[in-house]
């Protein structure tokens, strides 16, 4: 016809609701590739993938679910890509991968425009080998969920937060590689209002690196050098409680100052030794503190503070309501895996001073499989202060207006004094270990020469510093002469 136009268009027909795609490498689905079935599906679609290993890089634009048939056993995402999965989208979920590869980064979800991406799980999967597990940039309403993280090279970081908000990080186990590394890291001050709960962190050199205004509980944190990184004035309004701190070398690397609260706000249920209580619970420190329950209802008698390196306290970081067993004894619960103080040795066993000289002892603790507890942090006693005193926690060494130092020390310094014997006891936990002091007698041996040749009559003066014939202890003394006959003379 006159005037008429030939040309082609391509019609694009959504399908009315979502739509489940399947990949299989060797054929049989819907897709050989992850990405090609990614780039075809509609938002809200579903993408199941078979078994086997896909070398790819992925990228996800769009809200959708990408999950595997036979979980990250079975389904493997290889790639060498900086960045291996690419998240850029709101309500997307991916779950039941292995994800590994010499890439830097598991799972990115970043927001590059200034907004927020919301609504996105990350869970089941197993990520080995990166810099950074899993990174949330700018996200609100996130789950990281069930997910293991491990094998991660110095300076890494299992699991990623920052600008991230109303978020959960539950049930994930992080796995770490040692100096400069992170479990899990909440990086920045407008990170807020997230729960931390039920994670398994472990072999890191900062367990987390926690902001303000979350909730940290019912987590494992075990053979860390540090439990936090710690933030002199950006870390408050937190509430940790119900964690198991076990086997951690150090609590904060930095100063903390007032306003976490580290135990329950309000009273909770719990089981102990069979018995059923409410009450107000804290949280389980393994060997780092000192604690007694005369009561008996596995809450210690008083609260136990948080110094940085066993040493110094910010004010107002209290545990008022320490735990007895690990956490985990009190929902009911499996704790076998869990060390649990058992036994106290002091070293030397025995020793025997002279007076005025002074000994290091040093407490070791024991779990109930005999292992060698670290972290481990101790009350120490004399029985007789006359014999002798010791020096360690705790002890008030000088206050300020916010500032004051506790000290529970590894090892205390016997100063011995007078004559006798003493027991050093050293307390950890609820486990105390004991050692002997003795300490010897001075004896003074000046000789006074009567030139009458009489024997008798010579006197000390100042009983007071004299026990037991024959000794004589440091002090002041003076020699009485004996009366002499009207005709002796000298």
């Amino acid at each position: 016809a006159v005037g008429a136009v030939n040309g082609t268009s391509s019609v694009t027909v959504k399908p009315t609701s979502p739509v489940t795609w399947s990949v299989n490498a060797s054929g049989g689905g819907d897709f050989t590739t992850i990405q090609a079935a990614l780039d075809a599906a509609f938002d809200g679609d579903t993408i199941v993938v078979g078994d086997g290993t896909y070398n790819e890089t992925l990228t996800i634009a769009k809200p959708l679910t990408l999950i595997s048939v036979n979980g990250p056993e079975n389904t493997t995402l290889f790639s060498t890509s900086k960045y291996h999965i690419t998240v850029s989208a709101d309500n997307t979920t991916v779950s039941g991968f292995s994800i590994n590869g010499s890439g830097s980064y598991g799972i990115q979800c970043r927001n590059y425009t200034g907004g927020t991406y919301s609504g996105c799980t990350f869970a089941d999967n197993i990520i080995s080998d990166k810099k950074v597990g899993i990174q949330i940039v700018s996200g609100s309403t996130m789950l990281v969920e069930g997910n293991t993280v491990t094998d991660g090279p110095a300076y890494s970081t299992g699991i990623y937060l920052a600008t991230t908000t109303d978020s959960t990080v539950g049930n994930n186990t992080c796995l770490g590689g040692g100096i400069g590394t992170y479990g899990i890291n909440m990086n920045s001050g407008s990170t807020t209002n997230n729960v931390l709960t039920g994670n398994t962190i472990t072999g890191y050199y900062f367990a987390f690196s926690l902001q303000s205004g979350s909730r940290i509980e019912h987590n494992l944190v075990m053979d860390n050098t540090y439990i936090s990184q710690g933030g002199i004035t950006d870390v408050v309004d937190n509430i940790i409680y119900a964690n198991s701190f076990v086997n951690n070398s150090y609590i904060f690397s930095n100063g903390l100052q007032a306003g976490n609260t580290w135990n329950s706000t309000v009273p909770v249920t719990y089981t102990y030794n069979g018995a059923t209580y409410t009450g107000y619970i804290g949280n389980y420190w393994g060997a780092m503190f000192p604690i007694d329950d005369a009561d008996g209802n596995g809450i210690g008698d008083t609260g136990v503070y948080m110094p940085i390196s066993m040493r110094y306290l910010y004010t107002g970081n209290v545990d008022n309501h320490p735990l007895v067993l690990p956490a985990e004894a009190y929902f009911g619960e499996s704790y076998d895996n869990i060390p649990i103080p058992t036994t106290v040795e002091v070293s030397p066993l025995s020793v025997v001073l002279p007076g005025e000289t002074m000994q290091q002892y040093t407490g070791t603790v024991y779990d109930q499989n005999g292992h060698l507890m670290t972290g481990a942090g101790f009350a120490w006693t004399s029985s007789d202060e006359k014999v002798g005193s010791v020096l360690g926690g705790p002890s008030t060494v000088w206050t300020s207006t916010t500032v004051f130092n506790v000290e529970y020390a590894g090892t205390t310094t016997f100063t011995a004094d007078y004559a006798g014997t003493t027991t050093i006891t050293a307390q950890s936990y609820l486990v105390k270990g004991t050692a002997e002091a003795v300490v010897n007698t001075t004896v003074l041996e000046t000789v006074w020469t009567d030139p009458c040749e009489s024997t008798d009559g010579w006197t000390l003066s100042n009983a007071g510093l004299q026990d037991a014939y024959p000794y004589v202890y440091s002090g002041s003394y003076s020699i009485g002469a004996p009366a002499f006959a009207g005709d002796a003379y000298a």
